[in-house]
């Protein structure tokens, strides 16, 4: 250790005995401001984050470790000061680790001289400071993987330039290996490799807050490995005049253990710490368990634009972290991508055509313009050949603080794209045998106009829609079978149509021009409507028709039955969007419990909001626990009634003591808290007499909000 400890001091003292070192400083710290504030347009950004900071630190990195080697040991060969070193009793990896420990004081001196950067930012926003101490980590561990090759460079030649060149262009064109800059030339599978062997992807790993031993090993194995060829070549320069020296076999071993580690560490997962404020990479072993039950590699797309809203650009970093970490958890069963469809005309048009994702106009204004974006924020997951699509509106969740401060956060990002697998790998699996599971032949039936009156796109529709039926018809074994009708040419046809509730149709309210275009699957017994998409794209029809084609399959669409008979009208209209939105994945039926006889076909029992529930129906719901059906219950002490204005009624439901039996009990109290949401009501202002009706946003603490505050 005295050994080791005079030679770090010698080599320390050296950096600060002249203006060189306050020299390599001010440059560096003038680079980082640069890029953070110039180039990475911090205020322009609107995102209070250091990340700008950490993606610029591995090439920054590279010239001033570069610059800090390259006069460790050339300069001690050109002035001749090398030959009292190796004459010393120092032995040679002592010698190596004294200059790499000096070495990387400065360096992480000059590191740490960036840390008022992210102070300023906390004194004005919120921080999470795990991913920040993980970039802070992540950069000394750069660092000291490239004062290794920078040692060892300089130790094989006499000239600090030559040092500084080579350094420099090796420790480049790592960095690029970590990048996705030879994706198209390598390929997809090549291309991982070469990103595994760049520091660059294990940097990001650390710097977003993971800190995994893989990572880490990472780094100590490049700089290891450099390392022992370091003291190597110190041990020749020694031993120059001695013929026939002997090959350092435990050097070679060292070397090759330490590149074998790397191998053995890929296939670990689990030795992992996520340092985020609120564990957003920590993936749940649910998630995990849905991404196994998938038999072929589920692809994951990020679909995000360069340019976005001002409050959405915040969140695409986090998904992109997020996406990385289901990647990691699918061990091979999920490919991941992030692409920014405005600059792929072939990926762009793909989007639309085949997925049906179109840019989101986004209006916003600021103090010095206002202007509108047309942004992707999307996110598709598609398996075999299914998929589903999440935008915006499916990912975040918007707060009103007041009129003008709104909060925009993701929902619940992980859970939302779990599910979204889920349905996606369910009905892959359920299409390869969708007809062996319908029991009865299944019609469908095609209230279509003729094109003479049908609007130029839904012209296009039909014909892609007759060619997908002779497909469908030919894989359903005999249980498929189709018909087009023209309700204008057979009044009996006509007739039909208004029985099941069908008007004609108009692509303008002025417009005296009608058409039909509706959709009717039946298998005898069941009617089941095809919806027409909203965007008239051939593939939607398709991932609509298959949808509607589940609910003739016992097996598979679960019944859901749902108590309204007692529920008044405020709830009744939010009922309706919930059957609505049940009748996407259930088959629904609406139950009356006062009558004798509960529908065998219900599978679930939905109670939303009921009052004054009799015994008789309370024993219907008995009966139906008793069978091994499955009750949900939404209730509570009071309702919400928002007519011209909102109101609180008690109410009774007739649950209390059937509650209390297991051991549920509702309290007749209502729960204010001071963080809440505003909500829009109408007010009346008087004006000299004349009463103005206009809405206001007003604090309203019956609606809980538990989130931390920010």
């Amino acid at each position: 250790m005295n050994r080791i400890s005079a030679i770090f001091w010698k080599e320390l003292k050296s950096f600060f005995s002249n203006s060189v070192a306050f020299i390599f400083f001010g440059l560096y710290l003038l680079a980082t401001l640069f890029t953070f504030f110039w180039v990475d347009k911090f205020f322009s950004r609107n995102i209070a984050d250091i990340r700008p900071l950490f993606e610029w630190s591995p090439i920054l990195l590279i010239f001033l470790c570069a610059a800090v080697t390259m006069k460790m040991w050339s300069e001690e060969k050109r002035q001749g000061t090398i030959e009292l070193l190796l004459t010393s009793s120092a032995k040679a990896w002592e010698l190596v680790l004294g200059k790499f420990c000096a070495s990387l004081v400065f360096v992480s001196i000059a590191i740490i001289l960036t840390v008022p950067l992210p102070l300023s930012i906390w004194s004005i926003s919120d921080l999470d400071w795990g991913p920040i101490f993980g970039g802070y980590l992540a950069s000394i561990f750069v660092a000291a993987a490239y004062l290794n090759i920078g040692l060892y460079v300089s130790s094989r030649t006499e000239s600090q330039i030559v040092s500084l060149l080579i350094t420099t262009t090796f420790c480049g064109a790592l960095f690029v290996f970590g990048t996705n800059n030879l994706d198209p030339l390598l390929g997809i599978q090549w291309a991982d490799f070469a990103r595994e062997l760049g520091p660059q992807t294990h940097f990001e790993a650390i710097s977003r807050g993971v800190l995994d031993i893989k990572d880490m090993y990472y780094y100590f194995s490049l700089g290891g490995v450099f390392f022992v060829l370091n003291t190597l070549e110190v041990d020749n320069i020694r031993l120059k005049n001695i013929p026939n020296k002997p090959i350092n076999i435990s050097s070679i071993l060292i070397i090759l253990n330490l590149v074998v580690g790397n191998l053995w560490l890929s296939q670990v997962s689990s030795l992992r710490i996520d340092l985020t404020k609120q564990k957003i990479y920590s993936i749940s072993d649910a998630t995990k368990d849905y991404i196994q039950q998938a038999s072929e590699p589920i692809t994951i797309r990020g679909y995000f634009s360069a340019e976005t809203h001002p409050l959405l650009m915040p969140l695409v970093p986090r998904l992109k972290d997020l996406l990385q970490e289901f990647k990691i958890a699918g061990n091979g069963k999920i490919n991941v991508e992030v692409v920014d469809p405005v600059m792929d005309e072939a990926l762009e048009r793909e989007a639309n055509e085949k997925f049906s994702i179109k840019p989101i106009p986004f209006q916003f204004s600021d103090k010095y313009q206002a202007s509108v974006v047309n942004s992707y924020f999307n996110i598709l997951v598609f398996y075999g050949g299914e998929y589903e699509v999440l935008d915006y509106s499916n990912l975040i969740e918007v707060k009103a603080n007041s009129e003008t401060d709104i909060s925009v956060e993701l929902r619940n990002p992980e859970y939302d794209i779990t599910k979204t697998i889920k349905k996606v790998v369910a009905s892959y699996q359920k299409d390869s045998d969708i007809f062996d599971v319908i029991d009865k032949p299944v019609k469908f039936k095609g209230y279509i106009s003729s094109d003479t009156k049908l609007p130029a796109q839904l012209k296009q529709m039909k014909r892609s829609l007759n060619e997908m039926l002779k497909t469908l018809k030919n894989d359903s074994k005999g249980k498929f079978s189709y018909e087009f009708l023209d309700p204008d040419s057979d009044s009996l046809v006509l007739e039909e149509m208004k029985n099941l509730g069908f008007r004609p149709l108009t692509t303008d309210l002025l417009s005296d021009e009608r058409f039909w275009f509706y959709l009717v699957l039946n298998d005898g017994s069941k009617t089941v409507n095809v919806d027409t998409p909203e965007d008239l794209n051939s593939s939607s029809l398709l991932k609509n028709f298959k949808q509607s084609l589940r609910k003739f399959d016992s097996s598979f669409i679960k019944t859901v039955g749902l108590v309204n008979g007692n529920i008044k009208r405020s709830s009744g209209e939010q009922n309706l969007s919930l059957k609505e939105r049940l009748k996407q994945s259930y088959s629904v039926e609406d139950i009356d419990l006062s009558s004798q006889v509960m529908p065998q076909s219900i599978d679930v029992l939905l109670l939303i909001a009921p009052e004054q529930l009799s015994e008789w129906e309370l024993f219907m719901i008995d009966q139906f626990l008793m069978r091994g059906g499955t009750v949900f219950c939404a209730t509570n002490s009071f309702i919400l009634e928002a007519d011209e204005s909102l109101k609180i009624r008690k109410i009774d439901s007739g649950l209390d003591a059937w509650l209390s039996n297991s051991g549920i009990i509702i309290d007749k109290n209502l729960l204010l808290d001071t963080q809440n949401a505003s909500f829009p009501v109408p007010v009346d202002r008087n004006i000299g007499g004349f009463v103005v009706k206009e809405t206001q946003l007003v604090d309203y603490p019956f609606f809980v909000d538990i989130r931390e505050s920010g």
